[in-house]
């Protein structure tokens, strides 16, 4: 098996043994709170009931024992001032709700529980069905005697063997209760206790597979090192040696061995050519000639260049000092909005000035609104000093006296009021003046900024004309390229034919034979080198 399906396997067999793990453990964790949900729901719900018919005994033997109170013998009895039936009452609706006891045995499956509630329903039931009825029904017909002998005897060792009776199952619940919470402890201990086996099971088997893989990855991969670091010395007599392996690293090793290889192949030619390179070196006069002749039209077009980059630079300082007037517009602008910022602020403050005489307003209409108040009140005791004085109606005329009074202040409230509001029509008035102003200054903003736009335009314009002298220089730059691309073709040329080649070859050779090749590969190099000689000698005749 190679590595891929190795490490994939290896992978998701662990990630689906911790999800086997994780989802056990959810699964067992969620299962185990549910039954102590349930069982704990269970305890809750009997000893609510338990709790609410032990209520109603316990309401019912309070309103018997109060409603013997009642007896006319008895001086307490005085001291109620309602019936004895609203007692008797109470005890029957206690009485519809000792039939919860039935509802809750109906329920009950645990015959530990069923025994120990049965007798409690025996017991209640002769307590409540009998001696509690015909005590009732003993006061209902004012057989107080009769009645207090139940409660004091029957009823009340009922109500103890009652008591004995709701205790023992009290009792039980809470042990059942307590065991179990301590069975859902032990399970939860036995849970965890699997979980931790699980888990170091799967690290044990993920380790173990890890290093299987860790062996067959690392051997191999130092095998392949250390021939690639024999390569890299130069010496290609290396051999991969043989490879059994068919996973990657066994193809790596095969791979790697092939290049040696070939490269031992390439560095034999290499080493048979290197001296046959000197022969071109006899194309260089010629080649260098059209390098001159394009080497002159290059300089024509140059001199082109520099002739629309002198354009340019007009152009460009033409926008320079536009855009200097436009600055000093700009300023101007600024200037007027300066102004017309202090234009507001005074609006700002006579509207500020008329909020406070509005202030005032609301003030003297305060005023106005407690002197009619008080008005209304002395008119009100006028009323009563003349209901009381009948014909004499000295108190009244005191009580007109300060009516007059305060309508006086009433009037001199208005006049006030009347002079605030035509100071604030003024200052509105002002405001007014105000805003017109800022609506001249505004314009003058709005001139300016028009001005700034058609410097903008001859900005334009210049950009027009750089637009067009750049475009020149794109043409210019462009059959630049093209005969500097012509010339580095034959720069190539020359190169590859210049003298300074066979000197290259010669140290190409050098290098080359630094190289440490298998016998048959130097026996080969040999047989090249010998036949290139034999070729030149034959040229040379």
């Amino acid at each position: 098996m190679t590595i891929k399906p190795r490490l994939g396997l290896t992978l998701w067999g662990l990630i689906i043994a911790m999800l086997a793990v994780g989802m056990l453990g959810i699964y067992s964790a969620h299962y185990s709170v549910s039954v102590l949900e349930d069982s704990v729901l269970r305890d809750k719900s009997a000893e609510l009931s338990v709790a609410r018919i032990t209520a109603s005994m316990e309401a019912i033997h309070a309103q018997l024992v109060t409603a013997l109170d009642h007896d006319p013998a008895l001086a307490v009895s005085k001291l109620y001032a309602y019936p004895v039936s609203v007692h008797l009452d109470t005890i029957a609706s206690n009485m519809v709700l000792l039939k919860g006891l039935d509802r809750y045995a109906a329920t009950v499956k645990d015959p530990k529980e069923k025994h120990l509630l049965d007798v409690w329903v025996a017991d209640t039931d002769n307590l409540a069905r009998n001696e509690v009825q015909q005590a009732v029904s003993a006061i209902q017909n004012n057989q107080w005697d009769v009645a207090d002998n139940l409660v004091a005897g029957k009823i009340f060792g009922l109500y103890a063997v009652s008591d004995q009776d709701s205790g023992a199952l009290k009792d039980y619940l809470l042990k059942r209760e307590a065991k179990n919470q301590q069975r859902m402890e032990s399970d939860l201990s036995s849970i965890t206790y699997i979980m931790v086996a699980a888990m170091l099971l799967v690290a044990i088997v993920g380790a173990l597979d890890g290093l299987q893989l860790v062996r067959a990855i690392v051997m191999p991969l130092n095998q392949a090192v250390s021939l690639a670091r024999r390569v890299a010395s130069g010496d290609l007599s290396a051999q991969a040696g043989s490879v059994t392996s068919q996973n990657e690293f066994g193809e790596l090793q095969r791979a790697l061995g092939e290049m040696n290889g070939a490269l031992a192949r390439i560095v034999s030619e290499v080493r048979g050519s290197t001296e046959s390179i000197a022969s071109a070196s006899g194309q260089i006069a010629a080649g260098n000639l059209d390098l001159s002749n394009r080497t002159e039209a290059q300089a024509g077009s140059l001199e082109e260049t520099a002739s629309a980059m002198e354009q340019l630079t007009a152009t460009v300082k033409q926008n320079a000092d536009n855009a200097g007037q436009a600055n000093q517009l700009a300023e101007i602008a600024s200037e007027v909005a300066v102004k017309g910022g202090q234009v507001v602020a005074e609006v700002v403050a006579t509207m500020s000035a008329i909020n406070g005489s509005a202030h005032k307003i609301a003030d003297i209409i305060g005023v106005i609104d407690g002197i009619a108040f008080q008005t209304n009140i002395l008119a009100l005791n006028a009323a009563v000093e003349a209901a009381r004085a009948g014909e004499q109606g000295r108190g009244f005329a005191v009580v007109a006296a300060e009516v007059r009074s305060l309508a006086q202040r009433s009037a001199s409230a208005a006049k006030e009021i009347k002079v605030l509001i035509d100071d604030s029509v003024d200052k509105v008035e002002l405001g007014n003046r105000q805003a017109s102003l800022a609506g001249t200054t505004m314009k003058e903003v709005v001139t300016s900024i028009q001005r700034v736009t058609d410097i903008m335009s001859e900005i334009t314009a210049a950009s027009r004309e750089q637009s067009i002298g750049i475009e020149q220089v794109n043409r210019a730059i462009s059959q630049m390229d093209e005969t500097t691309q012509q010339n580095a073709a034959l720069v190539e040329q020359a190169a590859a034919a210049a003298k300074s080649m066979q000197d290259q070859a010669m140290y190409l050779e050098q290098m080359v034979y630094e190289f440490k090749l298998p016998g048959n590969a130097q026996t080969h190099t040999t047989q090249l080198i010998q036949s290139e000689n034999k070729g030149i000698g034959v040229n040379k005749s």
